[in-house]
């Protein structure tokens, strides 16, 4: 993430009123509006992959949903995550509804710039979302997923280098989300 656009002590209100660059996507966190950073190629190859993936395995179970805006109404933070699923009929933030508050599963694509974000300061928020049943951490630089999964009592996590993990019910494979990104000649930027 780059630099807070805005100052402290923002809620969604002024999150949606905020106009920034066009072309720039935004999160809420903190009370403070920050620009995200592009893509690269291989964010990019990844969040494709990975949502061909979640399509084929739900199988219509689920809807599979490219960035799209989420509310943590506990903590007043909106997050653009890289692909969430809904199982549930979306519901929306009531100031403008336009951010879900029900996602089912949440898939972060980790960024140099994000990372630390994406890994330890969003998840308190994500777990305050009482539908949210996983969040998942995938690396850009190696094959590695991190499922982090709520289970009676709390949330645990898997990392994954191999083998399959379930989402929403399905299972998805590991090698089946790097597959393409490892070995095309056209990614390697």
């Amino acid at each position: 993430m780059g630099e807070p656009a805005r100052s402290l002590g923002l809620g969604l209100e002024e999150f949606w009123a905020f106009e920034g660059e066009p072309d720039t996507r935004y999160e809420l966190f903190g009370g403070e509006i920050l620009a995200m950073n592009q893509p690269t190629i291989r964010h990019a190859a990844l969040q494709m992959s990975l949502g061909r993936e979640l399509l084929r395995a739900l199988d219509g179970r689920c809807e599979v949903l490219g960035p799209i805006g989420v509310y943590c109404e506990a903590t007043g933070e909106a997050f653009g995550p890289d692909v969430v699923v809904i199982c549930e009929p979306a519901a929306y933030d009531k100031v403008r509804g336009r951010a879900l508050i029900n996602p089912s599963a949440i898939f972060e694509i980790l960024s140099p710039s994000t990372s630390r974000i994406d890994t330890h300061d969003k998840l308190p928020a994500y777990k305050t979302i009482a539908s949210l049943s996983e969040y998942v951490l995938i690396s850009q630089k190696k094959k590695l997923i991190q499922v982090h999964r709520r289970v009676k009592g709390g949330w645990v996590m898997d990392p994954l280098s191999s083998g399959s993990f379930r989402v929403c019910a399905a299972e998805i494979s590991v090698d089946a989300v790097y597959e393409r990104i490892d070995k095309s000649p056209l990614l390697t930027g």
